[in-house]
């Protein structure tokens, strides 16, 4: 599609960096915690969501201690979905138990209110960057309008307060139709260009780990357009394969996702009263060369099938896991060294190579392992099943993505992200005295 290609913008000479964000959900603090005493903890990067901030303040104290960047989630989103706003997101100061917020709630004085409610909360508790109270886009121009309007009050309101050190960034939450559809994203460019935030969080209903390679390409391409902003571009949960093509193919600045999920986003249920959510399986792994989560427990009774199961589909770094026991015992661990590392990995290609050498590189391995798993005698039907599908699906993404290098050559990268950081501020009576309840 040439009319989508966005110019060659001229790149610095040193490789841009990739932001790693991680997405602390209800109960990772206390793993979190436990990486950062033990100093394994590779992210420097986090993201907190309000309802969550007071149970999860030893660790945020921690990340304050190492000059982390901590981006504080109003999820205002949620807060506005009857679908949603029970959960634990109703533990934000800003949230009403007895319904869901509405459009009134965020405008006029009722808004000014809130903005300043959401700015004294990241001033207390230390936060670096706010992601500015926005909402699930369905083409109302309503929502549209308010959260431009509160991006804007948030940064005048820090500013009053002298925290201009506070970044204010821009949640982007959007089905994937009305991103790829070219008049929209249009407005979206036009709207959010002139206000004053500093990177924009892309959250696209329907896009993740699991996402096709048709998809994929897609998304790459609307994304890419995105650029037009000139800020950073962060994919937002987001994970496995699909986060990796999407910032080596220069559509994001980089991703977030959570220590054991939050790699998809699906909007489905937030217009359901009383959605039914699933619950957990207990503790997941991710297994690269399948791209996808399997409960530890089934991980284990694979690995037990032979040591050729193990020597495939186990963590290969000795420097990660000494062992394959290592890898079951802390998955957590191991992913968060493993995601760091091809980040690591990735950053260091120069641009115009890096998604070449991405397709032709870690995901053209990934796609060996799996037939090789594929390959095994040992392996039960489901196992067998669920090794097939994983590698169909690498072989697509892999010649969807080869073809797009191919017919377009190397795309522009997203502006390079940079980690904001700010002084310890606030005390713990302070913090506490903002929850309600």
């Amino acid at each position: 599609m040439p009319g989508d290609v966005v110019p060659f913008s001229p790149r610095c000479l040193e490789p841009p960096e990739i932001a790693l964000y991680l997405r602390v959900g209800y109960s990772d603090h206390g793993r979190c915690d436990r990486l950062m005493a033990a100093d394994e903890m590779p992210i420097r990067r986090f993201v907190f969501e309000a309802g969550n901030v007071q149970r999860q303040s030893s660790l945020i104290s921690e990340a304050r201690r190492r000059y982390d960047e901590l981006v504080l989630d109003t999820t205002a989103a949620e807060l506005s979905a009857i679908g949603c706003y029970g959960g634990s997101a109703k533990h934000a100061p800003w949230a009403r138990y007895d319904r869901p917020l509405e459009p009134a709630d965020f405008e006029g004085a009722k808004g000014e209110a809130l903005v300043e409610r959401i700015a004294e909360f990241a001033v207390a508790y230390g936060f670096t960057a706010v992601l500015a109270p926005a909402h699930l886009l369905s083409g109302e121009e309503r929502w549209f309008k308010i959260d431009c309007e509160l991006c804007a009050s948030l940064r005048r309101n820090l500013d009053r307060r002298g925290r201009q050190d506070i970044a204010v960034d821009y949640p982007l939450i959007i089905p994937e139709e009305m991103l790829c559809n070219r008049q929209y994203r249009r407005i979206i460019i036009e709207r959010l260009r002139p206000l004053p935030f500093e990177h924009l969080w892309l959250r696209i209903a329907g896009f993740g780990i699991d996402t096709s390679a048709t998809r994929l390409r897609r998304i790459i391409l609307a994304s890419g357009q995105l650029h037009q902003i000139g800020r950073p571009v962060i994919a937002d949960r987001v994970g496995g394969m699909a986060a990796l093509a999407t910032t080596a193919f220069g559509a994001a600045s980089g991703f977030a996702h959570g220590l054991e999920g939050k790699e998809r986003f699906d909007a489905k249920h937030w217009r359901k009263a009383n959605a039914k959510r699933g619950f957990g399986t207990g503790r997941m792994i991710y297994i690269d060369a399948l791209d996808r989560r399997l409960p530890v427990s089934r991980v284990r009774r694979l690995f037990e099938t032979s040591e050729t199961v193990r020597r495939i589909l186990a963590c290969r770094d000795q420097s990660c896991c000494s062992r394959t026991e290592d890898m079951l015992e802390t998955p957590e661990r191991h992913f968060l060294r493993d995601r760091a590392a091809a980040i690591a990995t990735l950053s260091r290609i120069p641009s115009g190579l890096r998604a070449e050498r991405f397709v032709a590189g870690p995901l053209d391995r990934l796609r060996e392992r799996a037939a090789q798993a594929e390959g095994l005698r040992r392996l039960d039907d489901d196992a067998r099943g669920m090794i097939a599908r994983a590698r169909t699906r690498l072989d697509r993404s892999i010649g969807m993505l080869t073809q797009l290098y191919e017919t377009l050559g190397p795309l522009p990268l997203a502006t390079t992200p940079f980690a904001r950081i700010a002084p310890m501020r606030g005390s713990e009576p302070e913090m506490r005295d903002l929850f309600h309840g």
